[in-house]
């Protein structure tokens, strides 16, 4: 009986060690997940990212200011500076690489598995995946401009068209309630 009672014990204690071991680390998927966002300059273009949108953010605004030829009150635009850097702090706090970190490696685990993590690895290891990783960052932020300047020429017609049908639903509405 005390021999039983012992291997039982033993054999708890084990599964316990394993079981505890086993949560605090890491898994192969998580490990391969994690090295495939250090390789794809995941966490370079994130941070260039948040940097990119305050840049284009404070580019933007300039351009519209030009473009309706008014002048800017100096005050005002300090105003508009200073509430730009309050985004663009609470940004940094609140979407950092570390903070979405964990969360993007679970994403990674939840759609590839070890199998094309392991390619991809090998892939963005290679020289040319070096130099896809390189070159998707220029890509990245010249296409986010193409973007950026196509809304600002569509931006008139743009605003027209909003104006329009927010008039048109506030009309429905009012006809709706009669």
């Amino acid at each position: 009986m005390k021999l039983t009672t012992l291997l039982i014990s033993l054999f708890f204690l084990q599964y316990s060690l394993v079981f505890c071991e086993k949560d605090s680390a890491p898994d192969m998927s998580t490990i391969l997940a994690r090295q495939l966002i250090e390789v794809q300059g995941t966490k370079e273009s994130y941070t260039q990212s948040l940097e990119m949108m305050r840049t284009q953010q404070l580019r933007q605004f300039e351009q519209v200011m030009r473009k309706s030829r008014k002048r800017m009150h100096p005050e005002f635009k300090q105003f508009y500076l200073q509430q730009q850097d309050r985004l663009y702090s609470f940004l940094k706090e609140n979407m950092s690489f570390s903070v979405v970190e964990n969360d993007l490696i679970k994403t990674y685990v939840r759609h590839y598995s070890d199998q094309e993590m392991e390619a991809a690895l090998k892939f963005y290891k290679s020289d040319l995946g070096k130099s896809f990783t390189k070159k998707s960052m220029q890509v990245m932020q010249e296409s986010s401009m193409v973007s950026q300047q196509q809304m600002l020429k569509i931006r008139p017609q743009l605003m027209s068209l909003m104006k329009d049908i927010d008039q048109k639903l506030q009309e429905k509405a009012k006809s709706l309630v009669k």
